[in-house]
């Protein structure tokens, strides 16, 4: 009976507020947002208008947000509209310090690029794999490849298979190029090949004729 009465009282116990409202942006001190602070509006996600005026806008007009669960940094703009999705920031190469501002960004699990400055989109994301603008001259993306580790951290990495895309810093194609396959990939060979999951890791042979290899 006590235990029909205790789950009775729970049943009927009011819902604390913040279980039934998000935390815009987090209560703990963080500066997280809550998914449930956006609703959609015309195919795009676009913050509760009730929260406008907790953001901090830049020169550019607009303001960057780190979203919790799943983890993700937006751009959107005085009205609330995500204009860029998904910005890569965890490299030394991507936003905020990407080389010439040229950074990447994700959208339905395809990559592209926009300008840092304005978060004006450069290459819409319709590539599977985007390199970051590494010597500030030309950013690399392709279709239909793998993007292969070459340090077990994966700071590097190269393209495999498919077909490659070279853009300038302003976004224009310079080039299309077919990227090489895995068979041929490494010249001298393959000293070590990973491929768990979505990870993976080649490491191709030396040059046996190279400067640095040891006689």
């Amino acid at each position: 009976m006590r235990t029909c009465l205790l789950l009775l009282l729970f049943v009927l116990a009011p819902v604390p507020a913040f279980a039934l409202n998000p935390a815009c942006p987090a209560r703990d001190g963080g500066e997280g947002w809550s998914a449930g602070c956006f609703t959609v509006e015309d195919n795009a996600r676009v913050l509760k208008p009730e929260y406008l005026r907790k953001l901090k806008f830049g020169k550019s007009g607009k303001a960057v947000l780190l979203i919790e669960d799943p983890r993700e940094v937006v751009a959107v703009d005085r009205r609330g509209r995500v204009v860029v999705p998904g910005i890569y920031h965890a490299g030394d190469f991507d936003y905020p310090s990407a080389p010439r501002g040229v950074a990447r960004f994700e959208s339905n699990g395809k990559c592209g690029f926009f300008q840092s400055r304005t978060f004006k989109v450069l290459v819409p994301a319709e590539y599977d794999h985007c390199h970051s603008f590494h010597d500030g001259e030309t950013a690399f993306a392709c279709k239909d490849c793998e993007n292969y580790c070459t340090e077990i951290e994966c700071q590097n990495a190269r393209m495999v298979g498919g077909q490659g895309f070279a853009f300038d810093a302003e976004g224009r194609l310079l080039r299309r190029f077919a990227v090489l396959g895995l068979d041929q990939a490494c010249p001298h060979g393959i000293e070590k090949l990973v491929e768990e999951g979505h990870y993976r890791y080649l490491k191709c042979k030396d040059d046996p004729n190279g400067p640095f290899k040891l006689r």
